[in-house]
């Protein structure tokens, strides 16, 4: 900021209106970056990202389990709008099933959803691959930026894998509810096929790309990864039977979605009989929006009974899917998963041979990553991080940190 200043206008006085015009641009443009840090808004952004001002690099994690080649299990996190302390710190402390779910997705209604670090760094300790989000919506704003992709369309794929190389994650969840029609000839299918060709180039073959909303018989399944099957799909076997022949042999990138708030807005539960259903027919599962076990049941107040509730809701999804080792917290096919749990004491997390909780100190690195790096991105940009920025990342870490105390 002062070298801006003494480059711009070097005889300023502290009280003119040039040098509080430079001051509220610089301030308002590093606002609108770190809201969603490390995600962006806009074509723009994403073309104007670069290393240099994308803070501290992660790199592509350096050990990685291959995905598991039959049904599978997906986490798709979309919850308060992402990127605040409810999402990214709480529901991350909260969320102890990792041996259930075989994918995670970081969702939110920002244009390019970049995983936070902590998401990404726990995840792959668990050895599991973490996922991006670019989603286009039915909007004007997505009609724009799908124009503005036309006129980059190398360049904007190219970003989105230097982006994901850069922060360590594994690939990205792309979003497609606009009309087709608004796409250059052979795309979005192209698109997605470029963008999962170069990942793989870059990444590896463990980069995932998932499009939605898309089923096996789409043309869109021969370009992606898989594919997220919308809501609400029929549940009867001569349908479900459909959709697994559909898929042929690859009937394990089918991801069948099923919505954690189904009963608030009408879309299918990971309730038990769905779940078998597609365990059935080797059909993976996509449960969005888990975290509407502390959002909603748990009132958003992280406790020891939330984290319990929160075990038992996976342990369900895990044991109606043909899990094994998922004895210790029987649910049935009981649905909804009943808050009290016959008085029944949430066990710890275990220890590990210095008596820290493994399931912890992670998250407290983490958050000492995602400090760094916001400091690190704001002094690139030749500017003081904003107030409020900085606040909400140290309230977020020291959170983390209490809770091994």
């Amino acid at each position: 900021m002062q070298a801006l200043l003494r480059d711009a206008a070097p005889r300023l006085r502290d009280d003119s209106d040039v040098k509080k015009a430079i001051e509220a641009g610089v301030t308002e443009e590093l606002e609108k970056i770190m809201k969603f840090w490390p995600g962006m808004t806009s074509v723009e952004q994403l073309l104007h990202w670069n290393a240099t001002i994308a803070g501290p690099r992660m790199g592509p994690v350096k050990e990685l389990a291959a995905l598991r080649s039959d049904r599978r299990i997906m986490s798709m996190h979309d919850m308060a709008g992402a990127y605040n302390e409810l999402s990214d710190n709480d529901y991350l402390m909260m969320f102890r099933s990792w041996e259930v779910v075989d994918m995670f997705v970081y969702f939110s209604h920002v244009r390019i959803a970049v995983p936070p670090l902590q998401w990404i760094m726990v995840a792959h300790q668990h050895q599991r691959p973490a996922i991006g989000t670019l989603i286009l919506e039915q909007n004007e704003e997505s009609l724009e930026f799908v124009q503005q992709m036309g006129k980059h369309r190398d360049a904007v794929i190219d970003k989105l894998v230097h982006v994901a190389e850069h922060y360590g994650f594994d690939g990205w969840f792309v979003n497609i509810e606009t009309s087709p029609d608004i796409w250059q000839q052979g795309d979005p299918e192209r698109f997605v096929g470029d963008l999962r060709r170069k990942m793989k180039e870059k990444v590896g073959q463990r980069a995932q790309v998932i499009a939605y909303p898309y089923g096996p018989e789409d043309q869109m399944f021969q370009h992606a990864d898989g594919v997220f099957v919308n809501y609400n799909w029929p549940d009867d076997p001569a349908s479900m039977d459909s959709v697994a022949q559909a898929a042929g042999d690859r009937v394990a990138d089918v991801y069948m979605g099923m919505d954690s708030f189904g009963s608030r807005r009408g879309d299918n539960e990971p309730e038990p009989r769905l779940v078998q259903l597609c365990a059935e027919r080797n059909l993976s599962v996509a449960v969005f929006g888990p975290g509407y076990t502390l959002e909603v049941m748990a009132d958003r107040k992280y406790s020891n009974h939330a984290v319990d509730f929160d075990k038992r809701y996976w342990s369900s999804i895990g044991q109606n899917f043909g899990r094994k080792g998922m004895s210790a917290l029987k649910n049935g096919t009981t649905w909804p998963i009943p808050w009290e749990h016959d008085g029944e004491k949430t066990k710890e997390a275990p220890m590990d041979s210095a008596g820290n909780n493994e399931s912890v100190l992670p998250r407290v690195a983490a958050g000492a990553a995602v400090v760094i790096g916001t400091a690190f991105t704001g002094a690139a940009l030749g500017a003081t991080l904003p107030a409020s920025a900085a606040a909400g990342v140290a309230k977020a870490t020291a959170g983390a940190i209490a809770g091994v105390r």
